[in-house]
């Protein structure tokens, strides 16, 4: 038997739907991801968090979920939003159906609306508080209570530092381990993803996730440093004060997504707020060589090119938008990309500069 769902947007639009998740109302902002896979990755995914996920890949669900393609230990979207749930789970992998998923997280869905016109939307309008209710339906009450949304912001993180061993998955053997002879990296966590985290091991890095609220005696003994990827803005973060510690010590750091811009932000740079920019196979082109690697976006914010440092170079920009997409810094051992890294065997972009981050810790 299906239940009915409505999704209401600020704007008073009303897309009317199935339930594919939890019953009950939540709200939350909408954003769009147009990748066409890795909708477990999405949902599990820090820089999500408090947030609707909408899907523009017209069918979502074929595939499952299971364990190992978490990016986190909970699903930390609010809500998901597709046009069609597949009616078969087909994938030798799979532990649950998304619904299944998405029911024992108390996680709303709401499939059989025009993904279409609510990306339209966003594109135009930006991103829009929503709320979404699955069973009792009350339109009016569904967009006032959209109009009434709070902002996504930051990531609580660990409080603890946590060492991490896996590296990343290979066919016939799973995940990789550890090495105990490799440099000693901090990753401080604004919403740090497992693919991060295996990506370092993977390089050869001992990896330890560190709080957010670390103090520089506690980062003294890591080689390197990396800010991870995570919801919010830069300026709110509580990793400020830290950044612009590591950039003062001329430790080698790489900035991650919100990481980039928090370096960038700790030396004076600005932030502008963007349409969510989630997704898959985004161009960017290296200044440098003028080569263009696809990447992965997870980003609300990006950095105003004009109010960069001097000291700060541009080395990525967006073929979409224009927008900086990577950082260096020429007077320390300090670089940032604002894509996240894909965690597979072979991906560029971000996994190449922080494989190659780890390797310069080496030499």
């Amino acid at each position: 038997m299906t239940v009915p769902a409505l999704l209401a947007l600020e704007d008073g639009s009303v897309f009317h739907g199935v339930s594919i998740g939890a019953s009950g109302e939540a709200t939350a902002e909408l954003v769009v991801s147009t990748a066409a896979s890795g909708y477990q990755e999405l949902l599990t995914d820090p820089a999500l968090a408090g947030q609707f996920l909408t899907l523009t890949y017209p069918m979502a669900g074929s595939v499952g979920v299971n364990a190992e393609d978490a990016e986190s230990d909970a699903v930390v979207a609010r809500g998901l939003v597709v046009r069609e749930l597949s009616p078969i789970v087909s994938n030798w992998r799979a532990e649950q159906s998304l619904p299944e998923y998405l029911q024992q997280a108390g996680v709303v869905g709401i499939a059989g609306v025009d993904t279409r016109q609510i990306t339209r939307l966003i594109s135009a309008k930006g991103v829009m508080g929503a709320c979404i209710q699955a069973g009792h339906i009350d339109e009016a009450a569904a967009i006032a209570a959209a109009k009434n949304v709070a902002r996504a912001t930051s990531w609580e993180g660990v409080n603890a530092p946590q060492h991490w061993q896996e590296g990343i998955w290979h066919w016939g053997q799973g995940f990789s381990q550890a090495q105990d002879n490799g440099p000693k990296v901090a990753v401080v966590d604004l919403g740090a993803t497992r693919t991060l985290l295996r990506v370092l091991v993977e390089a050869g890095a001992k990896v330890s996730l560190v709080p957010a609220t670390s103090t520089p005696e506690e980062l003294a003994e890591y080689q390197g440093v990396v800010f991870s990827n995570g919801p919010g803005a830069a300026q709110e973060s509580p990793a400020l004060p830290l950044a612009e510690w590591v950039l003062s010590q001329e430790k080698p750091v790489f900035g991650v997504g919100l990481g980039m811009r928090l370096l960038a932000v700790a030396q004076g740079a600005q932030e502008a707020s963007i349409a969510a920019t989630y997704g898959a196979s985004h161009p960017v082109r290296a200044e440098e060589d003028g080569q263009v690697v696809h990447t992965d976006q997870r980003s609300r914010y990006t950095l105003k090119a004009d109010t960069l440092p001097s000291q700060v170079t541009v080395t990525y920009t967006s073929l979409f938008d224009q927008s900086v997409q990577g950082i260096q810094w020429q007077n320390a051992p300090a670089q940032g990309f604002q894509g996240v890294p894909k965690g597979s065997v072979g991906s560029a972009g971000a996994d190449t500069l922080l494989r190659d981050f780890v390797t310069a810790l080496n030499a």
